[in-house]
């Protein structure tokens, strides 16, 4: 007869070899899953504040606010610079716009084009050199099919960014709605893992069916005419009545972007999703409206949501920007990276980063003023520099993001101002230095007049 004692010990054995046995299958298993597809939806022109997810009084993003529960939220997020042509770049080259060489064009100013037009010539525009290595080269070479639903201008292949791509749609005015299931599609068409960059334009544009529009503007603060970039919101009757729209086309996307989770959940769960944009919008916390013009946290802080496998259950406020990207995602699906690149792995399979010590960011377009911005810290340094005369200037702020109202640079040694400056230059030449290396000339296209009219019809042409 068996000992009870030693019935206990033999059960115990028997469970754990079970459980090593189903460990084993389980480890195995996940092991033998294919790579896992790759979303990425940008929504243009989405800042973070205005989003639930970061606190925003108005409930405009249920849905993203859904998918942050059960993933990854970046609290301190940058884009690197305060547009579409340069931030999309730097996200999918992981590279500073000075690096990867798409900053600028000839055409901000209606008469500067007829002027240029004038003179024979039509005006040019910065393109991302095939010099550049993307996202979904990368991808492509590592196993994956890629494809890409984009709706803005800047975005054309024209303009050098449908490098790597099996299926690069680029749509003008293409309904958000058709852009999510062209995603969805893509999806469900695809045997092999699969990339798709999902761009979207409602919020760029103000733009929601009216069926859906919630938020009503509570009072009416005449907008002032005088404002830099005013044209986009002058059709509005007030600065409320303007962010009511931007409001409502942040909460119809949201809806959409609902749709899409609901499906990658539901039927294609061995997905990673990311949420996030390329720059934010000016409602005149600085004295103007849109983007592109400044270096405020108003346009460089984004959302950063992500979800899928080996996504970490977190939220960090660790300081990070879209240059990070690529190395991440890289990193996550066992892809190498350049080694040219600055930017840092946001996270991996195991654990969240603590973040990066400082953030880099550019302006060049619009006016005579290129900018460049440092965030470090819980601290704001901007560089003013006139391109048409030697001229500089520094802006200093403290505190959390969003909070730039009051310069402090009259108020702290002087000093500390130098070295600011000094430390801003190095990073200049820096990522310069990495063009040069890279690429070596600034490769331009003209534009003929079906670009321009769409740009136009954007809002970038005055």
């Amino acid at each position: 007869m068996t000992r009870p004692g030693r019935q206990r010990w033999i059960g115990l054995g028997l469970g754990l070899l079970v459980l090593v046995v189903i460990g084993g299958w389980a480890l195995t298993q996940l092991q033998s899953l294919p790579p896992p597809n790759i979303v990425i939806v940008l929504v243009d022109t989405l800042r973070a504040d205005h989003t639930s997810v970061h606190g925003y009084a108005r409930d405009t993003t249920p849905h993203l606010r859904r998918i942050a529960q059960e993933g990854l939220v970046l609290r301190s997020h940058l884009a690197n610079a305060p547009w579409t042509k340069p931030s999309v770049a730097s996200l999918i080259t992981g590279l500073h716009p000075s690096a990867h060489g798409s900053r600028t064009g000839e055409f901000s100013k209606a008469e500067k084009i007829q002027t240029l037009r004038e003179q024979g010539r039509n005006p040019s525009i910065e393109i991302l050199s095939e010099k550049n290595t993307t996202l979904a080269e990368l991808l492509k070479a590592g196993g994956y099919r890629t494809a890409a639903y984009v709706s803005n201008v800047h975005l054309t292949p024209k303009f050098g960014y449908a490098q790597g791509y099996d299926k690069y749609v680029y749509t003008p005015w293409r309904p958000d709605k058709e852009t999510i299931q062209a995603t969805i599609d893509s999806l469900r068409e695809n045997d092999e893992p699969t990339f798709v960059w999902c761009h979207l334009m409602a919020v760029h544009q103000y733009d929601s069916p009216p069926e859906s529009r919630t938020f009503e503007p509570a009072t009416h603060t005449p907008i002032d005419t005088t404002a830099a970039q005013y044209r986009r919101v002058e059709k509005y009757d007030s600065l409320e009545s303007a962010v009511a729209a931007y409001d409502n086309s942040i909460a119809y996307t949201d809806s959409l972007i609902g749709e899409l989770f609901d499906y990658i959940s539901n039927v294609e769960p061995n997905t990673i999703l990311i949420v996030t944009s390329d720059h934010g919008e000016e409602f005149f916390e600085h004295g103007g409206f849109e983007h592109v013009r400044t270096l405020y946290n108003e346009l460089l802080h984004i959302p950063f949501i992500a979800w899928g496998p080996g996504i970490p259950n977190a939220v960090t406020h660790g300081l990070t920007d879209s240059i990070d990207v690529l190395p991440t995602l890289l990193n996550l699906v066992d892809i190498d990276s350049p080694g040219d690149l600055l930017g840092e792995i946001l996270f991996t399979k195991s654990q969240v980063t603590e973040g990066k010590r400082e953030s880099f960011a550019e302006k060049h377009h619009r006016d005579d003023v290129e900018r460049f911005a440092l965030s470090f810290e819980g601290r704001k340094v901007i560089l003013n520099r006139r391109v048409d005369w030697p001229s500089e200037s520094l802006e200093l702020y403290d505190g959390e993001l969003g909070t730039e109202v009051v310069n402090i640079a009259g108020r702290v040694d002087p000093g500390l101002l130098t070295a600011l400056r000094d430390h801003l230059r190095a990073w200049e030449a820096k990522v310069s230095t990495q063009f040069e290396a890279l690429i070596g000339n600034r490769e331009l296209v003209e534009l003929n007049t079906y670009d321009i009219e769409q740009l136009r019809a954007l809002g970038y042409v005055y």
